[in-house]
Order: C-alpha cells, then structure tokens, then sequence
C-alpha cells in the first residue's frame, strides 16, 4: 500500500490538508483529493518504476488520472491534422479500464469547468476537456448549471 500525503512544508496552507480527511470538505476539497488521487498516483507510480500497462479506476474517485494520462498521450504539433484533437485518445482508451458498483448519480462527484479552471489551470486545456465530456448546459434542480466535467457528466 502507498499513501499519498499532501501535508508537506512546500505545499500552500490550504493544500497541506487535502489529505488529512477522507471525502470532507467541500467542491474545491473533493476536487483536489481526486486531482491527489488521479493525476498524484499516476506521477507516483511512473516515479517508482511502475510500467503500467493498464489502470483499472474504480468508481469516479480516480478518474482524473485520464488528464494525465491526455497529458502524456499529446501528439506532437506536426503529427496531429489541424481538425484533429490534442492526444492519442486511443491509447488512453487502451490504458483505462473503468468500473462502478454505485451506479447512481448521487454518487458521482461533478465539478464545474470554472472550479477546473480554478484549480487545473489548463493542466489539460479546457477547450479539448469541453470537446472529450461535452459542452451544453444541463438542469439540475431547476437550476440551469454550466457543462459539468468528472465522473457523472453527460
């Protein structure tokens, strides 16, 4: 077993406790354990000497791991045809497996694309996040919300 701790000296105040508990906190809270989970447990994994050859994410909590692994899959600007996107989405597709045993979506954790903004800042540039989950708007409570992003988006 590996744990993944964020409470060290050269991370901000408010990032120091993203690990101190498990599913606490609020949308911003929950997003960064899930970018720790996601993205934090692929760069710790390759940084052990880890070669996976493929990432079984069960349920939503990992699934931000699928940014890191667009990040690594880009295509170099002179490989990729002007209408195509940014990355090898096959061979993203080839590495993941996905599965959930809470098929409900009051399970799924959903994050806007402003608080993706806010905390990726582009990791995985918003515009190609938009084209892969989706752009329109959907209805939630009667509340017209922007395109969500993360497990459970439409």
């Amino acid at each position: 077993m590996i744990l993944l701790d964020t409470d060290l000296p050269e991370n901000d105040a408010e990032d120091r406790v993203v690990t101190h508990y498990l599913y606490g906190g609020d949308e911003r809270y929950r997003l960064k354990q899930e970018v720790v989970l996601g993205i934090g447990g692929a760069r710790m994994l390759q940084a052990l000497g880890f070669h996976i050859f493929r990432y079984h994410m069960n349920e939503g909590h990992s699934a931000l791991l699928l940014l890191e692994l667009l990040w690594r899959f880009q295509w170099e600007p002179t490989a990729a045809r002007p209408d195509d996107r940014a990355y090898d989405l096959p061979s993203v597709r080839r590495k993941c497996l996905f599965t959930t045993h809470t098929p409900v979506e009051a399970a799924q954790d959903r994050f806007s694309y402003e608080l993706y903004r806010e905390i990726l800042d582009e990791f995985v540039e918003l515009g190609q996040v938009k084209k892969l989950a989706g752009e329109e708007a959907e209805r939630s409570g009667g509340k017209k919300k922007k395109k969500l992003f993360g497990k459970g988006a439409k």
